[in-house]
């Protein structure tokens, strides 16, 4: 128990930084069945913080772990999730490998699915769902002894957290096509006019090392695709897409779309 709380914990935090790399890679089988994983390497981030001179919080400096935690055992007895949502996470895994001593975390969700069809809502409410398991609070009080959470980590923000204009962008799939397009055009004219994007463009100087990237594996090859910073195996059945803070926060978001037929 006190290994999950402590990856979420860490978990949390990394959704908040920017010295980190983010990626999603989603597998197609040919039965349309498949994996979500969600991997993030905050190591850049710990490597900064020491070139600065400063040290990890003393609750964790010393910490290291290599685990993998099925989350069946904490959904299967959680009260405030629905049937559908225990359903599609059930058989998910939450990996991490921590060695704070040499500035190393990453972390790895993987969320298998049967059905093509579940995928966009899998993508969509992941870390809402993770958000519900409300481990938070009991993990401030009994991670280990005196070893309290960073102060102002909260899992239900961070289930809310991400990019301020994905609620303008659908990500869709069936069997041979894949999409990821604005739904609200006018909506996001607005959005990225708006003070908080300003704010965060000005941020782009600090961002200079997130990377985000989304890889498709394809159970053949793939006849037409478009999209950002994108690249293709030579049997055109993996596609990765690259986006940094730029590309996310840019003056042209039409540019984060991308289609996929196969």
């Amino acid at each position: 128990m006190k290994k999950i709380k402590f990856i979420i914990a860490i978990l949390t935090v990394c959704v908040f930084s920017s010295c980190l790399n983010i990626e999603e890679k989603i597998v197609l089988n040919n039965d349309n069945s498949g994996n979500y994983a969600l991997s993030i390497d905050m190591s850049k981030l710990l490597q900064t913080i020491s070139s600065m001179g400063q040290g990890a919080d003393s609750a964790y400096k010393d910490k290291k772990m290599d685990s993998t935690i099925f989350l069946k055992n904490y959904i299967d007895t959680a009260t405030n999730l629905t049937a559908q949502e225990k359903a599609l996470y059930r058989n998910s895994t939450l990996g991490v490998k921590i060695d704070m001593p040499n500035n190393v975390m990453k972390i790895k969700i993987n969320c298998p699915f049967t059905s093509i069809s579940d995928l966009p809502t899998i993508k969509k409410n992941l870390f809402a769902v993770i958000g519900k398991l409300d481990v938070t609070k009991a993990a401030t009080n009994s991670l280990t002894q005196g070893n309290a959470l960073p102060a102002g980590t909260n899992l239900g923000s961070a289930s809310q957290s991400g990019s301020p204009i994905a609620q303008f962008f659908t990500f869709a799939v069936t069997p041979g096509k894949i999409s990821y397009t604005i739904n609200d055009k006018a909506g996001l004219q607005k959005e990225m006019a708006s003070d908080s994007i300003a704010q965060m463009k000005q941020m782009s100087m600090f961002m200079g090392d997130f990377v985000f990237n989304t890889i498709f594996v394809l159970p053949k090859a793939a006849k037409k695709f478009s999209g950002p910073g994108m690249s293709i195996s030579d049997d055109k059945k993996t596609i990765t897409f690259k986006r940094r803070f730029d590309d996310l926060f840019g003056d042209n978001p039409e540019t984060l779309e991308y289609k996929i037929e196969y």
